[in-house]
């Protein structure tokens, strides 16, 4: 029936033309691109719970805190098994020794010197 090159051509024009054929071609391409921003939003997700629990996966960070509690965790025994030495001390009047206090407890021990020698002061005014 078509035996030309033109009629094969003229068939497809006409068949592309129906309404039927576009909307089929257009839901089609709605599907492609639903499928690829699917994909998308997949590695999106990916990407972003890797870097939600980056902190707990790396290797190094754990590491890092794992020192800090280990040494946490010996300032805190030492500190439990002078607890007599350090009562004594501090009920004491000052005799020229010193406490060796870390760095990073400073601020605690200020707080807490604040509050005694408030206390002292309410009482001693009585």
């Amino acid at each position: 029936m078509f035996d030309r090159p033109e009629d094969a051509v003229q068939q497809q024009k006409v068949y592309e033309s129906y309404a039927s054929v576009k909307t089929l071609n257009l839901m089609a391409e709605i599907t492609s691109t639903e499928n690829k921003l699917d994909s998308i939003n997949r590695e999106i997700s990916k990407l972003l719970m890797d870097k939600e629990t980056r902190d707990i996966t790396n290797m190094t960070k754990i590491e890092s805190r794992l020192s800090k509690l280990a040494s946490l965790s010996t300032h805190l025994t030492e500190a439990v098994e002078k607890k007599s030495l350090i009562t004594s001390r501090l009920q004491k009047p000052y005799t020229g020794e010193n406490l060796i206090i870390d760095a990073s407890f400073i601020m605690c021990l200020v707080v807490v010197y604040m509050c005694v020698t408030v206390c002292s002061d309410t009482c001693c005014s009585m």
